[in-house]
């Protein structure tokens, strides 16, 4: 007799006729036979876990079928909100003669794991079946706060967030940092980067309000770094020196015949902000002697250009002579024969006006007179014969009012007047006195025909004064100077007056 074992409501074992494997079945009216095993067998599924993943329970969630028949195709999705999911997972906890299948969607932040499982029905039941995930590559993100340090203003590391695999290239990412009112220089020591992550620095400018910019490169962590923290060291945060300028280009000279007088040289002011200790380039322009223009003055990049040389008659006083362009510019000359000349000398926008032009008339042979920093030259007329240099324009850098920059003279038949600041003033029985030094001042023109001895004179020497806050030191080096670190008058603040040459100076 078969040997049986009890399983359900059926018994297994052999046939009488000898066949393996099959059981005997009741057939409900207290009879037996011997027939095929039907028992099914059931598989049921727990939500898969590992790697700190979510996921959704197999679908469907329980089965059964016979030992080897075909399994219902069941699946899951993994997913992980703020990773990118790359890879392919060991899924640990399989039913013998099931098999599990896999597929990634897509490569963006959040994407989803399917995993299809499918095969044969086991032998035996699997209840609650649990399945474990490892071996997938999880993203790691970067997120940044603003960085902090040093009492800077900073700007968000842009992008603010940056999700990618450990080891690939991180994207370049920046952020800003500067301080009102101040300059930085030197090199940041950066405080909080992420493993595999390095930044390089550089300065826009050297002046005030100048901006460090940070770029962020390299490799993404093997951890997340969430709302990163940098703190920026080690920067110099320099306070800035305010300081005043006057420059004053030399003046022109006066021409020779019925001349024009020569214009004012150029003249300038304004602030600096500097660093303190910075050396600076200066130059103080000279007067220009008989005919010739006066010689640029410059402090730092800025310059104030020399004045025009006054008109001049040649051929005995039988032609008209322009006078020069320049930081003001020269009279026309007179001429004998009659007629007028319309055109003085131009000056330059910002820095002087226009000489006066001469005539030749019933009431005489007269040249314009030079162009001045605060206004032109004039022209004689039948009511006013004689000529006045343009007025120069007053400064109170010292503490006190000084006019600086007036036009010189014209001369012929009448010899006029210089302007206010050092042009100088015409004769026309003798040498025509020299414009004041160190004011820019035009030199006034000559009345040499027919007497040689009734010549011009020369533009008077420009000048270069800093104004700076006590406390502060002026150096001079090659430069001549007329007073050095000389206390405002009013203020507690120093002055220094550059009078001739060329050098340096700087405040420290």
């Amino acid at each position: 007799m078969a040997q049986t074992k009890p399983k359900a409501a059926q018994f297994y074992g052999v046939s009488g006729d000898g066949t393996a494997g099959q059981v005997l079945i009741s057939d409900g009216n207290g009879g037996m036979f011997w027939g095929a095993n039907t028992e099914e067998f059931t598989i049921s599924w727990n939500t898969p876990t590992g790697q700190g993943l979510t996921y959704t329970q197999p679908s469907p969630q329980s089965s059964e079928g016979t030992a080897g028949s075909a399994f219902p195709t069941t699946t899951f999705t993994v997913t992980k909100s703020d990773a990118i999911i790359s890879g392919t997972a060991t899924i640990a906890g399989l039913p013998t003669g099931i098999a599990a299948s896999q597929v990634i969607n897509n490569s963006s932040i959040g994407n989803t794991l399917t995993v299809t499982l499918s095969g044969v029905f086991p032998g035996a039941d699997s209840l609650n079946t649990d399945l474990t995930l490892s071996g997938l590559t999880l993203s790691k993100t970067v997120s940044w706060a603003t960085p902090t340090g040093q009492s800077l203003t900073y700007t968000q590391p842009s992008p603010q967030s940056s999700t990618g695999n450990p080891g690939t290239a991180f994207p370049t990412t920046t952020f800003t940092a500067t301080k009102s009112g101040e300059i930085l220089s030197g090199t940041a020591t950066i405080a909080g980067l992420p493993t595999g992550i390095t930044a390089t620095q550089s300065l826009s400018g050297s002046g005030v309000d100048n901006i460090l910019t940070v770029t962020l490169a390299g490799v993404f962590p093997s951890v997340d770094s969430l709302n990163t923290n940098l703190t920026i060291s080690g920067l110099t945060i320099i306070t800035p020196l305010t300081i005043s300028y006057l420059i004053v280009a030399g003046g022109g000279g006066g021409g020779s015949y019925y001349a024009g007088g020569g214009g004012a040289g150029g003249m300038l002011s304004g602030n600096l902000t500097i660093v303190a200790g910075t050396s600076f380039s200066a130059t103080v322009g000279g007067g220009g002697g008989w005919n010739s223009n006066g010689s640029n003055s410059i402090f730092n990049s800025t310059t104030a250009i020399g004045g025009g040389r006054g008109g001049d008659s040649t051929s005995g006083g039988y032609t008209w002579g322009i006078g020069g362009t320049g930081g003001s510019g020269g009279g026309s000359s007179g001429k004998r024969g009659g007629g007028s000349n319309t055109t003085g000398g131009q000056g330059t926008a910002g820095q002087g006006n226009n000489g006066g032009y001469g005539v030749s008339s019933s009431f005489g042979d007269t040249g314009g007179a030079g162009g001045g920093a605060g206004a032109a030259g004039t022209s004689p007329t039948s009511a006013v014969r004689y000529t006045v240099g343009g007025i120069g324009v007053q400064s109170s850098i010292t503490g006190s009012a000084v006019y600086y920059a007036g036009g010189g003279a014209g001369n012929g038949s009448y010899a006029g007047t210089g302007g206010a600041g050092g042009g100088a003033s015409a004769v026309n029985t003798g040498a025509s006195p020299n414009a004041t030094a160190n004011t820019g001042g035009g030199g006034a023109g000559g009345n040499m025909w027919p007497n040689s001895s009734y010549t011009p004179s020369n533009g008077g020497s420009g000048i270069v004064i800093i104004r700076y806050p006590n406390g502060y030191t002026a150096s001079v080096g090659g430069l001549g100077y007329g007073v050095l670190n000389a206390t405002v008058s009013g203020s507690t603040d120093k002055y220094t007056t550059l009078t001739s040459g060329t050098g340096t100076i700087s405040i420290n």
